[in-house]
């Protein structure tokens, strides 16, 4: 007797086979290219998951705390001073034909 089930990526095939091996066994046929979706799929999620059990959940009040931090730190007059320092040198790069799109690049 055979019988195959559907589930997800995967079919499973059940087969009750002769003495020579147990009494029953389950055989699973898929597809390479479904194979491969699904196993990425199951390790992205337990990286995701695994991730999310090392780093702590932050509340809304320490992520806003975070948040004026930042902002103290750019209303600082030398720090404005340097972020247009660099907005003016990567607009000369830029006019200069210095500066390609996508990606970067170690020189």
């Amino acid at each position: 007797m055979t019988t195959l089930q559907k589930g997800g990526a995967f079919s499973t095939l059940l087969q009750a086979t002769p003495s020579t091996l147990p009494q029953s066994t389950i055989s699973i046929l898929l597809d390479k290219a479904v194979a491969v979706v699904e196993a990425e799929r199951i390790v992205r999620e337990a990286s995701i998951g695994s991730h999310h059990t090392l780093v702590p959940k932050r509340t809304i009040d320490e992520e806003e705390a975070e948040e004026r931090e930042w902002d103290i730190l750019f209303a600082q007059p030398h720090v404005q001073a340097g972020l247009n320092r660099l907005a003016e040198e990567a607009e000369r790069q830029f006019a200069a034909g210095e500066i390609e799109e996508g990606g970067f690049a170690v020189e």
